[in-house]
């Protein structure tokens, strides 16, 4: 005749409560991710409202020419302007904030990643294409109507 094993606590049955309780606690303990610092809670931070002119573009890491009146328009009501496929679009654009800028409502949607961002100066990183690119941008005045006509060739 065997004898229960006087080590009952590793009896399903009987831990469960236990590791339900466990569980609870480890959750409800558990330290929150630190919000982002956003633009929106920082008064002194950039604004990316606004048009910005290419400087420089890089693809794969080598400077190309081929996107040289590129600029992009971040309107306050969340609507976006860009010529970056050959000719003037728009469409919108998510920001929360952070380091992410997502467009929709256009042919392609694209995430771009804010690699820097100053008050005149704004370093954006997308992939497009299969291509890494880097858009080194500066701040400009609103083109008018006839300036964003103005087509440059295919990525």
């Amino acid at each position: 005749m065997r004898y229960p094993s006087k080590l009952t606590i590793l009896d399903p049955m009987r831990c469960m409560p236990f590791l339900f309780f466990l569980l609870f606690l480890v959750v409800a303990c558990a330290k929150e991710a630190p919000a982002t610092e956003t633009a929106v809670d920082d008064p002194n931070a950039p604004s990316l409202i606004g048009h910005w002119e290419l400087l420089e573009a890089k693809r794969n890491n080598r400077l190309t020419e081929t996107l040289t009146d590129l600029y992009f328009t971040f309107y306050e009501d969340g609507r976006f302007a860009t010529n970056l496929g050959g000719e003037a679009v728009e469409g919108s654009y998510q920001y929360d904030g952070g380091t992410e800028i997502v467009t929709a409502d256009l042919a392609q949607a694209y995430s771009y990643q804010i690699a820097e961002h100053s008050e005149d100066e704004l370093v954006l990183h997308a992939q497009i294409s299969n291509f890494n690119f880097e858009f080194v941008l500066q701040r400009g005045n609103l083109p008018s109507p006839e300036d964003e006509e103005t087509p440059h060739e295919e990525i």
